[in-house]
């Protein structure tokens, strides 16, 4: 069994909680009775600290459904001392009975509500709680390589397919624990009054154990459909897009899309109705059984005693018991079923975290790894800090098959300099990038170096590897080789996050006020910067987009979207508000711009193309690079580098007036784009043409 470390957490004290569990995961799992209860035992015990650490008084208070419960019990009692007491005239006896009727009646209905109302309460709690933890494991790891891991995926479908069930399930166990309790007192009572109703409740407590394979049924139910949760999420999210629905009301594939639908949900039911199926035969089976053995030991007693040998009272408590005893075990059984997926829910919560820390792990080693060797390099070339020989002449270098820089040694420079300007640059060594779940790397064996100051552009077709490489100059993927930033290992850098900047192809869309969507994630330690409309329009300014002004009625106090009764933004607009988020950050060290146009009309380009000339000049005072990833050839104008790729391989590197002269493939490109722009209309020459965009 797997070993999961989890949190709890109480105010800011983080209580370690460590258990065995492994229905979530699928490369171990439980087998036996009592390693399901083990593990079972182990989700329950983190539910229960989960919810003492958010809600320690309302749990206290949940309790008065226990007492609640417990009072109940006392019903089959008081109903046969009111039969024995009318049967002997016992007024003493009637009278105490009917006191306990009386009880009965009013105490557990209050107590039981005031559980039900603070169980509700924790579960609240408990549903935000988790909400957060999983938001905040989703953002631990430095790189995305968790959101490209499909056991990852299937967590997260299950659990957001189930959304509240993590919350509810502490209110399910309210219910379950006080059925338990009573029902272990009732049996108790049961045998009491005669020993004849062993036999009821050894039945009642089959039924009851057969529930383990239960949760075993339902556990790998919930795992084979997983994935289709995921399908059917994502086909759904598709026909409810407005944007995505015109596509398919344009392609008139909406049926196409029902009978997809129709098939993945096929799929997602079809353990399902297996589980249900099992779970039927085996209640069917099981009250068959109970009800014929509680049939044939109350005619038994009620032979005793008409013969005398059984009291009246016994008979009559009997009686009042083995329908109380059916009830309690049928809620008993719908609880426990409803809890063993409540279960298999937190289990996956706890998959999850365990291996988002493991991941975690990993990479806090290897950056620490790297940081001992930055440092290392570091004191070594502190008194002599100077660019290798080789270094700045890469520009103009022309390769085929392999990357500029090959045989150049990386340069080191000392840490101080780091976080505040870039030195030397940039040097990538043997980056390899493969995707989870891939066996074929996106990009593969990359040598080349970025002279700080320096733009490059990184052309190539579509799925040539160029969006995968900006990611992973950004740090947001894991790499095999090296990437040294001024001499330091990129992944032992521990706050590179906050010195790039990037506006990526499939930008975020915020709905909310334009001012804190133009300066979402502008935070930089400073107060009072989010939602700033003077940084917002500054931001503007520096992108060069601030005719989208013109299309906001309330300025930058206008809410984005249909939704808030705001302004409705075409693409070109949407693109030109990610375009200036991603300069509110000034003076970044990496500053990345992924199809920075794709969006825009002729004029607009032309104008961003001055606005990002400005930029990387700004930029280049304090050494920060510059990369633009796109495959329309116009934006290298701009570069002092252009690197080509193609399926993943770097197949040339250097000036564009260099790449030109060589007459390889990027001379081939700019061919073929040109040819393209002279076939089309003028709007898209003139777009073309990169005389007309300005010179460097």
């Amino acid at each position: 069994m797997e070993n999961a470390t989890v949190y709890a957490e109480d105010d800011d004290v983080k209580e370690n909680v460590v258990e065995d569990s492994t229905v979530g995961n699928e490369d171990k799992t439980r087998t036996g009775i009592w390693g399901q209860i083990a593990g079972t035992a182990g989700c329950l015990r983190y539910l229960v600290a989960s919810g003492w650490s958010v809600a320690r008084r309302e749990m206290v208070l949940s309790v008065s459904g226990l007492i609640s419960a417990l009072i109940t019990t006392l019903y089959p009692f008081a109903i046969a001392g009111l039969v024995g007491g009318l049967a002997r005239h016992d007024e003493t006896l009637i009278i105490f009975s009917l006191a306990g009727l009386a009880v009965y009646s009013i105490v557990p209905s209050f107590l039981s509500a005031m559980g039900v109302h603070y169980r509700l309460r924790v579960a609240d709690k408990i549903g935000h709680h988790f909400d957060r933890e999983i938001a905040d494991y989703l953002s631990r790891p430095r790189t995305l390589s968790v959101f490209y891991d499909s056991k990852v995926a299937d967590a997260l479908g299950l659990l957001i397919a189930r959304k509240g069930t993590l919350g509810q399930s502490f209110n399910i166990l309210g219910n379950v624990a006080p059925l338990f309790i009573s029902q272990v007192v009732l049996l108790v009572l049961a045998v009491l009054t005669d020993w004849r109703l062993i036999f009821v409740a050894i039945a009642g407590l089959g039924e009851t154990l057969f529930q383990t394979k239960v949760m075993a049924w339902q556990a790998e139910a919930d795992d084979a459909s997983a994935p289709y949760v995921r399908q059917i999420q994502q086909l759904v999210s598709a026909g409810l897009d407005p944007q995505m629905s015109a596509d398919l009301r344009t392609l008139n594939s909406q049926s196409d899309l029902h009978e997809i639908l129709r098939k993945r949900v096929h799929n997602w039911r079809a353990p399902i109705h297996v589980r249900d199926n099992k779970q039927a035969a085996v209640s069917i089976g099981s009250s068959v059984v109970y009800y014929a053995v509680a049939a044939a030991v109350l005619i038994s007693m009620g032979v005793d005693t008409v013969h005398g040998h059984v009291s009246i009272e016994q008979l009559t408590a009997a009686c009042a018991l083995v329908p109380k005893l059916t009830n309690s075990l049928a809620m008993v059984l719908a609880s426990v079923t409803a809890l063993g997926s409540s279960v298999h829910a937190v289990d996956r919560y706890l998959w999850l975290a365990s291996h988002i820390e493991t991941m975690q792990a990993n990479e806090a080693n290897n950056n620490n790894e790297s940081a001992n060797e930055n440092d290392e390099s570091a004191n070594k070339n502190e008194e002599s800090a100077t660019l290798p020989d080789g270094v700045a002449s890469q520009q103009d270098t022309v390769v085929d098959g392999y990357s500029a820089g090959d045989g150049a040694p990386i340069a080191v420079c000392p840490h101080q300099s780091l976080f505040n300007e870039l030195r030397y640059g940039i040097d990538v060594d043997h980056l390899t990038i493969t995707y989870p779940g891939h066996d074929s790397p996106a990009v593969s064996d990359l040598r080349f170096r970025i002279p700080a100051g320096h733009v490059l552009a990184v052309v190539g077709e579509n799925g040539a590897g160029k969006t995968t490489l900006s990611l992973c100059l950004l740090g947001l993927l894991d790499y095999d080789g090296h990437i040294v930033v001024d001499g330091k290992e990129l992944s032992g850098i521990g706050n590179w996050h906050s010195r790039v900047s990037a506006v990526f192809q499939d930008f975020l869309r915020p709905r909310m006020i334009a001012a804190e969507a133009l300066t979402l994630g502008c935070v930089d330690g400073h107060d009072g910067v989010f939602g700033s409309a003077e940084v917002a329009a500054q931001a503007l300014s520096r992108a060069g987009v601030e005719d989208v002004l013109e299309a906001l009625p309330d300025g930058l106090s206008t809410p984005l979207g249909l939704e808030d009764g705001g302004k409705q933004l075409s693409g070109g607009q949407w693109q030109k508000i990610a375009l200036a988020r991603g300069c509110t950050r000034p003076h970044p060290l990496l500053l990345v711009l992924d199809e920075p146009t794709s969006a825009l009309d002729p004029e607009s380009e032309k104008r961003l193309f001055s606005a990002y000339e400005r930029i990387a000049k700004d930029n280049a005072r304090y050494g920060g690079i510059t990369v633009i990833v796109s495959h329309r050839l116009p934006s290298t104008l701009l570069a002092d580098e252009v690197l080509v790729l193609d399926h993943g391989k770097l197949v040339e590197f250097g000036s564009p007036e260099a790449l030109l002269r060589a007459d390889g493939y990027y001379a081939e490109l700019r061919r073929l784009q040109a040819a393209g722009y002279r076939d089309g209309d003028g709007e898209a020459e003139s777009a073309g043409e990169p005389e007309k965009i300005g010179d460097k």
